[in-house]
């Protein structure tokens, strides 16, 4: 389980992307048939070089999928606590509650398609009400309300206006600062491979405020 965080907007051009995909699959189908082939248990040492090989593949893949981020549960626990430590991020005082869905009105037909498109009047509105929930910033704090990063996967939508002054932030703070954030909340011990953690997040942050219109928690 875990956040997986997507760009409102999808990027124009995905095709080093899904050429990255292609090299990560054939690398999963080359080990899996050695592994037939060979009989051997997947921890062999003998199926090491493709293991490796699928490892690098899918570093390359998740390299060229820029208009997605994803963490696990604790992950996101880790970077909401960083992202408070810093001021980049506040937990509202009550969570925002999703409408609940009206008398009779069901996730199925006629109201909702297999996608769970919305189908009726009542439906659509529904699904406005629930938007301007997911996507509001109660109160007037800057940054990024963090029940929108770690809280529930219910598609709460991070603006652009919240990433970029949540970025403003960040940018004015100093080192020592982010340093000690790191040593507090930081999922490694390893300093080296927690600001390359963070440095990823930030690196997403900025792309889904100038390129994505913001993301979308699910």
């Amino acid at each position: 389980m875990g956040y997986d965080y997507m760009w409102r907007k999808a990027p124009k051009d995905t095709s080093e992307y899904l050429d990255a995909q292609k090299e990560y699959f054939a690398a999963c189908d080359e080990c899996d048939e050695f592994l037939a082939k060979a009989a051997l248990r997947y921890d062999a040492p003998e199926l090491a070089p493709y293991r490796a090989k699928v490892e690098l593949a899918l570093e390359a893949m998740r390299a060229e999928e820029v208009w997605c981020h994803r963490l696990n549960v604790w992950g996101g626990a880790s970077m909401s606590s960083i992202m408070e430590a810093l001021g980049m991020g506040f937990w509202q005082p009550n969570e925002p509650d999703l409408p609940d869905l009206p008398d009779g009105m069901t996730w199925d037909e006629p109201d909702f398609d297999e996608e769970e498109n919305p189908l009726s009047d009542r439906a659509k509105a529904y699904m406005a009400a629930s938007d301007k929930v997911l996507a509001a910033h109660c109160g007037e704090i800057p940054g990024i309300p963090l029940h929108k990063i770690a809280g529930t996967n219910d598609g709460w939508v991070v603006t652009s206006v919240e990433i970029r002054a949540a970025l403003t932030i960040l940018d004015s703070t100093a080192e020592a600062r982010i340093a000690d954030a790191f040593a507090e909340y930081a999922w490694s011990d390893d300093p080296v491979r927690s600001r390359t953690w963070f440095d990823s997040w930030v690196r997403f942050l900025r792309d889904a405020a100038e390129l994505g219109n913001g993301f979308v928690t699910y």
